[in-house]
């Protein structure tokens, strides 16, 4: 599997995830009556049972939203750290000031040689 493939899975997953968990946490907050109930007689929410069953796939879906969270932070590291590092101008392994080596070129008005 190529990394762009990869990638779009994985924040695919994520979006999924989030989306799950918001649905089943407004439903929660809301809409499914606390105590001992049994399904959820409307037709505004569908595919929702029991409180209990609702509580169990906010649960599953938040957890994998933190995992692949980090699984996302993991995999685009390096971006952030480059862009990090240009927003702060904050050194880089090439050189001290924050620049490559080539970046170090002597302008005109330091040669030496120039009048």
């Amino acid at each position: 599997m190529s990394r762009n493939r990869l990638l779009f899975l994985v924040d695919a997953v994520l979006l999924l995830a989030g989306l799950v968990g918001a649905y089943t946490g407004i439903a929660l907050a809301f809409f499914i009556p606390r105590g001992r109930v049994g399904r959820l007689g409307t037709d505004l929410l569908p595919f929702l049972g029991t409180r209990e069953e609702v509580r169990q796939v906010h649960t599953v879906a938040n957890l994998a939203l933190i995992g692949l969270v980090i699984l996302h932070l993991a995999l685009h590291w390096s971006w952030i750290v480059r862009t990090a590092r240009h927003i702060f101008r904050l050194p880089t392994k090439a050189g001290a000031a924050g620049g490559s080596p080539a970046s170090f070129r002597e302008g005109p008005e330091d040669d030496a040689s120039s009048p």
